[in-house]
């Protein structure tokens, strides 16, 4: 079986980087913004844009997608991203200026939800074999490895 080229990998941890970045004072800035999005750019041309996160994945997909993957089995319900603690609201990612260059990587890594692969039919999949790999307490795992 041949091997497929995936040409660049970009893989970010936006928790910690980018998206922090772009968030601090509750609004990304221009230039943080324009960066984020150059590097979202270029790995959807020359490869794969991959994101590392501890959120979960409905967080990073747009409602397009995310209402095709929930019609194909994702079970979660939609990200309340808007409004004040008590009284948030779902608000479509890709209408968050410092979402948008992190929405609907190829892959979506999330401690939160497991691994998820943007299908070419334009919805999310989980990786199978990256949860058998994990175990069905991979969760409780990751918390306890984070509590050490």
């Amino acid at each position: 079986m041949e091997t497929p080229n995936l040409g660049y990998v970009g893989v970010f941890d936006v928790d910690g980087t980018l998206f922090t970045k772009a968030m601090e004072g509750g609004r990304g800035s221009p230039a943080t913004l324009a960066a984020a999005q150059f590097v979202r750019d270029y790995f959807d041309e020359h490869g794969t844009f991959t994101v590392a996160t501890a959120q979960t994945a409905e967080m990073l997909m747009s409602s397009r997608i995310y209402r095709a993957s929930v019609a194909l089995g994702f079970a979660r319900k939609p990200p309340k991203l808007g409004g004040e603690p008590g009284r948030r609201c779902y608000v479509k990612p890709e209408l968050i200026p410092e979402r948008v260059p992190f929405t609907d990587a190829k892959a979506i890594m999330s401690m939160g939800t497991g691994c998820h692969v943007l299908q070419k039919e334009g919805w999310y999949r989980e990786h199978e074999t990256y949860r058998k790999r994990l175990g069905d307490s991979w969760r409780q795992n990751v918390l306890n490895l984070l509590d050490w």
